[in-house]
């Protein structure tokens, strides 16, 4: 979960003055003397990279953007946007990009040739596959037969 941040002068360990980032105690209870705005968000995005937002001036506005940066980096990370991730009709569905890196993993011990061809063939699917289709059980016969038939047109078949 990201966690709220202020930047100034803050006494460290040994006790000397430096400008530097501190976590805000969020829990239950008074805050420290020390607390004053600007905030400051860090998450850590899906590259894996830790990241800062821009300054909030008081900590509600950046407890209200530790929850939302939440939620978007959830709905990411499932291959989602906010709101299909929010939509209880989707919950516990598998996107056709989730799966495609699943069936990727199960197969990373076979020969570098065979996992690259997979890649490739796998990557072409998903780029070829209509906007509307973003579940796994939203793919059904029809969809692979256009696709059979998008790749003999191309002379890929």
């Amino acid at each position: 979960m990201p966690s709220i941040y202020v930047r100034g002068s803050l006494p460290n360990r040994q006790g000397r003055i430096a400008l530097r980032y501190k976590r805000v105690p969020t829990g239950k209870g008074a805050r420290p003397a020390w607390v004053r705005p600007p905030f400051h968000v860090r998450f850590t995005d899906n590259r894996g990279k830790q990241v800062w937002s821009e300054p909030y001036e008081t900590i509600e506005a950046a407890q209200e953007a530790r929850a939302a940066t939440s939620d978007v980096l959830a709905a990411q990370a499932k291959g989602l946007t906010v709101e299909e991730a929010g939509d209880l009709s989707n919950a516990g569905r598998t996107t056709v990009k989730i799966a495609i890196e699943k069936y990727l993993d199960l197969k990373r011990k076979k020969a570098a040739t065979t996992v690259a061809n997979y890649t490739f063939i796998l990557n072409e699917f998903l780029g070829w596959l209509p906007n509307r289709i973003r579940f796994v059980d939203q793919i059904n016969a029809d969809v692979l037969d256009n696709f059979k038939r998008h790749l003999e047109k191309e002379e890929a078949a």
